[in-house]
């Protein structure tokens, strides 16, 4: 510098055994779990279901793996919205299908007019607890989804942008 103060302190050798460090506080859970997957694409300390949800959030769902021995049933079901959807559908209105993820497998959901307009805000969490009937049309398992439920702070892995506008395939409803 000008008045001849140095940039930096003066080099000097390392005390043995080190410089203290201060002590970090440990982030919570949810917080470590975003940051891995961030970083990663991967999760290492607990899965997201664990980590981002409360427990209130499992009670009562079933697993996605077992979604056929459900069929014309009402049961519930959560997990983490991995791929979407959304077209028009004949009468008017959007269709959104969302897969959801949970450890035992995938689940298609949809949600047909009426249910887009009040559910498809709360299909954009990072966890989701859905209701409805569990359908079977030509092999498939489907939930119709008639209430769902956001759990996990933050953004969903997926945006209103990323979703593109509606598709121009049409589905009856």
């Amino acid at each position: 510098m000008p008045d001849g103060t140095p940039f930096a302190p003066e080099p000097s050798a390392p005390r043995p055994g080190g410089e203290a460090l201060p002590e970090l506080a440990e982030l919570p859970l949810a917080d470590l779990v975003r940051g891995e997957f961030a970083a990663t694409g991967l999760w290492f300390s607990a899965h997201p279901l664990d980590a981002l949800a409360p427990r209130e959030a499992h009670r009562g769902c079933v697993a996605a793996a077992t979604l056929p021995r459900h069929t014309g049933q009402r049961i519930a079901l959560r997990g983490m919205p991995c791929a979407t959807r959304r077209v028009e559908a004949k009468r008017g209105g959007h269709v959104l299908f969302v897969t959801l993820a949970d450890r035992s497998g995938l689940a298609e959901c949809v949600l047909f007019p009426d249910a887009f307009v009040r559910l498809a805000r709360a299909m954009r969490g990072e966890i989701v607890r859905v209701e409805g009937r569990v359908d079977d049309a030509l092999g498939a398992c489907t939930l119709v989804v008639e209430g769902a439920e956001s759990f996990g702070a933050g953004a969903s892995p997926w945006s209103e942008a990323e979703a593109g506008p509606a598709s121009r395939y049409r589905v009856a409803s």
